[in-house]
């Protein structure tokens, strides 16, 4: 018969940094529009669902435009990056 040993206990806890501990964490938010060389807007939110919130708000036709969305949660920044608006000239 095999005996089934106890999972094994490490000595050593990993310590968490202290924004996992029940604080929430703010992002920095930029985006930024495809040809421009700086941001367009900067904004804080705490982490990507608020980001595309904000984003869907404040950029007419968000989902239209092309976005590419990178986090960094190491830096705790959100980029956005979006084609420029373009004017219809088709009348809708």
């Amino acid at each position: 018969m095999r005996q089934i040993s106890s999972p094994r206990r490490f000595r050593h806890s990993v310590a968490l940094p202290r924004w996992h501990l029940g604080q929430s964490h703010r992002f920095t938010v930029q985006v930024r529009l495809r040809g421009e060389l700086g941001p367009h807007c900067e904004a804080l939110c705490s982490g990507l669902e608020e980001t595309i919130r904000f984003a869907e708000v404040n950029f007419p036709a968000f989902t239209e435009r092309n976005p590419w969305l990178a986090l960094d949660s190491r830096q705790h920044q959100i980029w956005i990056l979006l084609d420029p608006e373009i004017e219809s000239t088709s009348g809708r």
